[in-house]
């Protein structure tokens, strides 16, 4: 059969073509266009090839909707089980269009570009700068047998004896083909299917799409790299977050919804909420923030794919499979229902499954918090609803999805409670054991009214294989009555526990044969013969080190001992920096965190500090040799890591694959998280952590080894690398002070853009939104705090929760909005806490520290005392001279012609550098009892140990105990 592009009239052949649409691309002009092929029963009809803009004209007349002068951007014909938009690009190069084949059922070109088709009687068309291809097969079963594929080939007026030849390489059914149950259809022509069954989106997304934003290239702190997909609410992209290096997923809010200040701010209330949320089956929302007018949050990115995806490989899932994923996704869904927090859009698309068989509960950033004013359900667009997919979210109706969504949602948004999770979780239930949701239709109104009117078919009437237990479990979640659901999730979660033959959540008990397959594991990832030869390593390596120094000291040899000293410094930090790189050490991440949380000041700190040591070296003379030592401590790290440690990595791959393995068989077997992790900390042996570590972070170790003291299990445990958690803890303090700082300025500025749209003026508004987003940030660290109190959580309802979270947040914003009053106590306060900032702030201990040290490092040098004999530098006996600077007085100099100055400016120094105002009184109190010691009073001890030696120990020891008291606080 030959074809002419209605574009251009150049002529190609298409061989074997089966009925149905296709929008091919002239290989001449570059244009797409529409081809409809008849079924065989419609025998008097022909092929139809027409441009798109006549397809849509005549879509539009058979709807009997106005002629508009400007094009459509799209058109689609609704199918109830598909995820729009139908044809999406996972890359942004759209130049170079590629030959095509179509299959029945199938779209693929030579360049592996990813496009989604689906089944039933649907059809895309885009615009057509769009360089892509959908075709779909109405009435295909998935049994059926797969015929020639046609080949569309070039124009035969180019290259005519290549056009029999040419056939692109062939694609797998499975990557592309839609392989769900559908309804039949009818199919009286393809000019007829068109027309009658596409709709138009409304107005407002041809306007968007037409107007459409490129990507940006980065967001406050995020590289973005390529779209993920869009959703009704904005894109989502692929980023790399710089502080971290590793990639997340950030999302992003559509301009039209951004630029509503009441939106936003419910939005980033919704989202900080949920961010509030850490468990093991909830995507984790790690931060929120604008850029330029662009308002986003990041998010967990999980490595492996929606339940959706799984669906259209599949088709339907084991049960057995389904019901453990179904489980997972109903204990994090009711962990949020005990704090309050409902879903309102849960689906297959909305449930992932990383490559580990953990199901995580996404777009917890868009859920509903119960103390929200919500537009009616009368309210909502009836015709926009005869235009919308039932599988796509619906903005105006509380972000539903009506192939998923319960009957009062439908009616009432603003009444839902927890049991509409329930319903919309049992419609994905039923779509994992059947192959399809209960209710499909041609629009969204449809599959609304047929959720609100028609009974839905028992699944184990639509799949022999279902066994009733599971269809009754099914069809109590989705009673359309709420009072006739289950109560809560923690019904459903108890009833499929039940199925799978297993206890209440706490009650595993694993079979002998888990135990020693976990045992087998664990043994042979540590008897890897690289570990002692670690440890050997690093003994050695601190030993020489030793030696070196104390050599240094007795012989008198100053560079050798800062040589040693600096590798002994640089060795860990050039190690961290190379594992972290290569193989993203935890440590390393986290230093870099903290590192990209300090401020400016800390920045000032760091290379104040940095110029300091330089300085010091160059004084001494021993510049040199530190910079060799550092040169040799990166070469030993290098190695240290590309010999030892590559090579344990290697030999323990295979043990940790067989334990991975039986975590996830565990998993799909419905064992809930905590329980898998409880299992491995007790029958992983003495030696559990590393191996832990591994497995499941170094955050979820701490967490294991808190529980494990609690209950008195770990008296015989040998922790792993145990220095590092004070260094940790540290950072951690800082990132999340730093965190709550940025939160807080971000949500007053939301906050006060929405208080100025309500007519309040900006100075009000802003000291309001201050105290709000201070209110938020204080409640958000409550929710933290008792996040992981299950007594607490267990004991409320989650309807009663909801209720808690309403009425904790009403008051917390009722108390920002009532004015403060001032008082002259107030102000004097204010005023007396002035001179104190500044007294016990860190600038002014670093600009004391600083010249006191400097001042010291003068005197030493005009003494000579940089020769590098520490025997000379030490002698007691010796007579000092004052140290002489122009415009500087002799009064003034004798506070830094000794090694007290230096001692207390370094003190000083150092106290700059971590804690807050608590460490500052134990600091200034340290420095000068080290300068003015000996005029205080402390007496001499012997001949050689003198007061200035006592003075500085006991000032040196009043420092330690102020770092140990308060060096973790946060500067206030």
């Amino acid at each position: 059969m030959w074809l002419k592009c209605p574009h251009c009239r150049s002529s190609m052949e298409v061989t074997n073509i089966a009925m149905g649409h296709y929008r091919p691309q002239c290989r001449s002009c570059r244009q797409l266009f529409y081809v409809g092929v008849p079924s065989d029963d419609a025998a008097d009809e022909e092929v139809v090839v027409k441009t798109l803009k006549e397809i849509r004209q005549e879509m539009r007349e058979s709807l009997g909707m106005k002629k508009r002068n400007r094009p459509a951007t799209h058109v689609t014909a609704i199918d109830a089980s598909a995820t729009l938009p139908v044809a999406t690009r996972l890359d942004d190069d759209e130049e170079d269009a590629l030959p095509f084949h179509a299959t029945n059922g199938h779209a693929a070109d030579s360049d592996s570009e990813a496009l989604q088709t689906f089944a039933g009687d649907e059809y895309s068309l885009v615009s057509d700068d769009e360089e892509s291809i959908t075709h779909v097969t109405p009435g295909e079963e998935e049994d059926e047998e797969e015929e020639d594929e046609p080949v569309l080939g070039r124009p035969n007026y180019d290259e005519p004896e290549e056009s029999d030849d040419f056939v692109p390489a062939p694609v797998e059914p499975q990557q592309f083909s839609e392989t769900l149950p559908h309804r039949p259809t009818e199919l009286d022509g393809a000019v007829v299917t068109l027309a009658t069954a596409a709709v138009l989106p409304e107005e407002a997304d041809e306007e968007e799409s037409a107007a459409e934003q490129p990507m940006p290239q980065s967001l406050a702190g995020y590289r973005l790299i390529r779209i993920l997909g869009k959703g009704a609410m904005g894109a989502v992209y692929l980023a790399r977050q710089k502080s971290l290096d590793r990639e997340v997923a950030v999302k992003t809010i559509q301009a039209k919804w951004a630029s509503n200040p009441v939106f936003i701010s419910r939005f980033t209330r919704e989202a900080y909420a949920a961010a509030q949320l850490t468990h093991h089956n909830i995507v984790q929302i790690y931060d929120m923030g604008e850029d330029e007018g662009v308002h986003f949050f990041s998010m967990e990115l999980v490595d492996g794919q929606s339940l959706g995806a799984v669906l259209k490989e599949t088709g339907r899932l084991d049960r057995d499979v389904a019901v453990g994923y179904i489980l997972q996704a109903a204990r994090g869904l009711q962990f949020a229902h005990q704090r309050g927090i409902i879903h309102r859009d849960v689906k297959p698309d909305n449930l992932m499954v990383n490559n580990q068989g953990v199901v995580k509960v996404a777009d917890l950033g868009l859920v509903k918090l119960p103390d929200e004013e919500e537009s009616r359900g009368g309210d909502v667009d009836q015709e926009l609803l005869k235009k919308r997919s039932a599988s796509t979210t619906v903005a105006n109706m509380s972000m539903g999805t009506p192939a998923y969504m319960p009957p009062e949602q439908a009616r009432d948004a603003s009444s839902v409670d927890h049991r509409a999770d329930i319903y919309s979780l049992g419609c994905t239930f039923y779509a994992l054991l059947t192959g399809r949701p209960p209710f499909d239709g041609a629009t969204a109104l449809e599959v609304i009214t047929k959720h609100l009117e028609e009974p839905i078919v028992r699944p184990d009437a639509v799949a022999k294989h279902v066994p009733k237990q599971l269809a009754d479990v099914t069809m109590r979640m989705v009673a359309k009555d709420p009072d006739q659901r289950a109560s809560s999730l923690a019904e459903v979660i108890r009833k499929l526990e039940e199925y799978l033959g297993m206890g209440p959540t706490g009650s595993f008990s694993p079979g002998q044969q888990h135990v020693e397959m976990l045992e087998a594991g664990v043994n042979q990832f540590n008897a890897a013969s690289a570990g002692p030869l670690r440890k050997s390593c690093l003994l050695a390596f601190a030993g020489i080190l030793v030696a070196v120094m104390l050599g240094g000291v007795l012989f008198g040899m100053g560079s050798a001992f800062v040589a040693a000293l600096t590798m002994a410094i640089v060795t860990p930090l050039a190690y961290l920096t190379t594992s972290g790189i290569l193989s993203g050490n935890f440590l390393y991440r986290k230093l870099r965190q903290f590192l990209f949380s300090s401020s400016l000041l800390d920045w000032v700190k760091y290379l104040g500090g940095a110029m300091l040591a330089a300085l010091l070296l160059m004084a001494t003379g021993t510049l040199l040799a530190a910079a060799g030592g550092a040169v040799l401590a990166v070469a030993v790290a290098a190695a240290y890591y590309f010999t030892v440690d590559r090579l344990l990595h290697k030999q323990r791959r295979l043990a940790r694959e067989k334990i991975e393995q039986l975590l996830k068989s565990l998993r799909l077997r419905g064992l809930d998280e905590s329980e898998l992790r409880t299992f491995v900390v007790k029958y992983a042996g003495v030696d559990w952590e590393e191996a832990f570590e591994e497995l499941f972070g170094y955050q979820a170790k701490i967490h294991a080894r808190d529980f494990s003291s609690r209950t008195g299990d770990s008296e015989k445990n040998r922790t792993f690398a145990a220095w590092r958690d004070p260094i940790i803890r540290f950072c951690d303090r800082r990132i999340l002070a730093a965190k709550e700082a940025r939160e807080r300025r971000h949500l007053a500025a939301i906050e006060a853009k929405r208080l100025q749209a309500e007519g309040i003026s900006e100075d009000e508004a802003e000291e309001v939104a201050a105290r709000a987003a201070q209110a938020m940030v204080d409640e958000a660290i409550h929710q933290r705090e008792t996040a992981y109190d299950p007594d607490q959580a267990a004991s409320l309802d989650p309807r009663k929760a909801a209720a808690l979270r309403r009425s904790r947040m009403k008051q917390l914003l009722s108390e920002a909005r009532t004015p403060q009053p001032t008082s002259s106590i107030n102000s004097a306060q204010r005023l007396l806490a002035m001179p104190l900032a500044l007294v016990t702030g860190a600038p002014l201990r670093i600009l004391v520290g600083a010249l006191l040290l400097a001042g010291c490092t003068l005197w030493l040098h005009q003494n000579e005392l940089f020769s590098g004999d520490l025997a000379s530098a030490l002698d007691t006996q010796r007579t000092f001279q004052t140290l002489e600077l122009p415009m500087v007085t002799a009064d003034m100099a004798k506070f830094v012609s000794s090694f007290a100055a230096g001692v207390a400016g370094l003190v000083l120094l150092g106290s700059a550098f971590f804690g807050s105002w608590r460490l500052s009184l134990f600091a200034w109190t340290a420095a000068a009892v080290v300068l003015f010691g000996v005029s205080f009073g402390i007496p001499d001890l012997t001949q050689k140990l003198h007061a200035g030696y006592l003075a500085g120990a006991i000032g040196v020891s009043l420092f330690a105990i102020g770092m140990i008291l308060f060096g973790d606080d946060v500067a206030d």
